[in-house]
């Protein structure tokens, strides 16, 4: 199970690594930059469910100020949702933090929230879920991001994905570098 779950990682930071994988305009003429309007947030609308219970319940947040559920301290940081005529996406980075009797706060989450995908980056408590559902209140700033902006050099490749790679018995180098040449 681990090993199809590793698999399952491995594949999507290869999609996730493909997709930002741009050329440059001097290289390909052709490219138009595709940009891209974004809103950031003073206020974000999470769900939250209690495991126990059963409950769920959707509880709104101001930025940079804590709300409470159940033992969790849940702290907004950013939230940033996708202009009305793109596809929907709220992304947002929480820091949630446990309070146990007779014991100091501890992070249970630090990260990254994406209310398309929950599943991709979770808080995993054995009580708790919290997910975000969108990007709400009035819109501090807009900006617009150009996919040229993205970094032109291929990131490194991950443990994971390199382990990717070896268990299919490549050397993660050189695939890379012919999934280059069959590109070109």
């Amino acid at each position: 199970m681990r090993i199809i779950a590793s698999c399952l990682v491995g594949l999507l930071s290869l999609s996730l690594t493909k997709a930002t994988e741009l050329t440059s305009p001097e290289e390909n003429g052709s490219q138009k930059a595709q940009e891209q309007e974004t809103f950031i947030t003073d206020k974000i609308l999470l769900q939250a469910l209690d495991k126990v219970t059963g409950h769920v319940i959707t509880l709104e947040a101001e930025m940079n100020k804590p709300i409470a559920f159940g033992t969790l301290s849940i702290i907004p940081r950013f939230c940033q949702k996708a202009a009305p005529e793109d596809p929907p996406e709220s992304t947002a980075f929480l820091e949630i933090l446990e309070t146990q009797p007779k014991s100091p706060e501890m992070f249970v989450f630090q990260g990254w929230m994406f209310a398309s995908h929950p599943s991709i980056s979770a808080l995993e408590h054995p009580v708790y879920d919290i997910w975000v559902k969108e990007c709400s209140g009035t819109t501090i700033k807009s900006q617009k991001v150009s996919s040229l902006d993205l970094p032109k050099t291929k990131a490194p490749l991950s443990d994971e994905l390199k382990a990717f790679y070896e268990g299919l018995g490549e050397n993660p180098e050189t695939s890379h570098l012919r999934d280059e040449q069959e590109e070109s």
